[in-house]
């Protein structure tokens, strides 16, 4: 029976080994869960070299990269545009002053610029070479802006400049038109545009004030030439006032009569009323012949009756009446014991009603009588009561 190799004894030559091989001994194996080591790193000897895989670039960094482009391109973008636009700056500073000939509005240099064109909102109103603009035509008690553009030499302009601040102009001065009514003066005058109130002088004396209608309305001025005033009144706004004059010649009182007030002031007084002269109440009357006539009424009884005369035809028409009654005695008449005054006629010494009737030498009375008659009374009597004081 064949014996086995001895216990202890080296094993014997594996089935797959040849024969006078030297032993190997046998290596454990790896465990099952245990990862082989990967293929050597590096080329294969004597293969050609190959670079390794650049790393791969992160997302953060193309991003910034983008954005630097876009930066760069709207920047260049923008100096194109600035050059397309010749290169001059719109001005900045644009400020506004209302004057009294006008709005004054001023702004900064721009380099380059050899012109501006000024703006009142989207209306032109002038070009100058200089950093201020009067605007002479700005329309009165509004709220206007300014803007300014720039030129140069070669034609190209800037974009407009920023409005200025707002300002309100002053308001314009009314044009009042007088026309006369009677013995009454009427005022009218058109809107005036941001004024609130009106004020009407005449010949510097107030009239009315706040008032809101543009009409007025002076019942009786006095005879002659007299200056009404209207003064614009801009009470919300800037607080702004202009004024229009008017002349206008005013009959006075007594309208159409009011040269003979005129000529003899005290005898007739300054109205129709009860103020003439020795408590008489006088009134206009109608003339036949004659232009105009007062007549005035004495507590005592005398009636007197002045006429003016449009020509010496008329005057002498009337004479002529006066001088064809039966009796009439002709004379002069004077002041005292001096020189002749004018004409005299009176009733005769035997007429119911006694009565004076003279004409005037003096220049610019030549056109004027005067006639008196106190009935029930003498000649005598209507001389010393009435003739004699009378201030005529």
């Amino acid at each position: 029976m064949p014996v086995g190799p001895p216990v202890g004894a080296p094993p014997g030559p594996q089935a797959w080994q040849p024969p006078g091989a030297p032993l190997v001994p046998p290596q454990p194996g790896a465990p099952a869960w245990e990862q082989r080591p990967g293929p050597p790193a590096g080329p294969p000897p004597g293969g050609p070299f190959a670079p390794p895989p650049s790393a791969a670039r992160s997302r953060k960094g193309l991003w910034w990269s983008i954005g630097a482009a876009v930066v760069a391109l709207l920047v260049a973008g923008g100096v194109l545009f600035f050059v397309l636009m010749g290169g001059v700056e719109p001005p900045t500073g644009v400020n506004a002053t209302v004057q009294p000939d006008g709005v004054s509005v001023t702004w900064t240099a721009v380099e380059g610029a050899s012109s501006y064109e000024v703006f009142r909102g989207d209306t032109s109103v002038g070009t100058t070479d200089q950093t201020t603009f009067l605007d002479t035509e700005a329309p009165g008690g509004t709220e206007v802006r300014y803007t300014v553009v720039a030129a140069n030499q070669d034609g190209d302009r800037s974009e407009a400049s920023a409005a200025g601040p707002a300002v309100i102009t002053t308001v314009d001065a009314p044009t009042p038109v007088a026309t006369v009514d009677g013995a009454a003066v009427q005022l009218t005058w058109e809107p005036v545009t941001g004024a609130e109130t009106y004020a009407v002088t005449r010949d510097g004396e107030s009239l009315a004030g706040d008032l809101t209608e543009t009409t007025y309305l002076d019942p009786e001025p006095s005879f002659g030439d007299h200056a009404y005033e209207v003064t614009a009144v801009d009470a919300d706004g800037e607080g702004s006032s202009a004024s229009g004059s008017v002349q206008v010649s005013a009959p006075g009182p007594w309208v159409e009569a009011n040269e003979i007030a005129t000529a003899f002031p005290e005898l007739v007084g300054d109205s129709p009323g009860g103020d003439a002269w020795n408590g008489a109440s006088c009134a206009t009357a109608t003339p036949d012949p004659g232009q105009a006539a007062i007549s005035c009424d004495y507590p005592n009884g005398i009636l007197m009756v002045v006429v003016q005369y449009a020509d010496t035809g008329q005057r002498d028409a009337r004479v002529a009446e006066v001088t064809g009654q039966a009796g009439v005695q002709t004379g002069t008449w004077s002041y005292g014991s001096g020189a002749a005054q004018g004409d005299l006629w009176v009733s005769a010494a035997d007429a119911a009603i006694a009565w004076r009737f003279i004409t005037f030498y003096e220049s610019g009375r030549e056109l004027f009588s005067i006639y008196t008659e106190w009935e029930g009374h003498s000649q005598d009597q209507l001389r010393d009561e009435w003739f004699a004081g009378a201030p005529f």
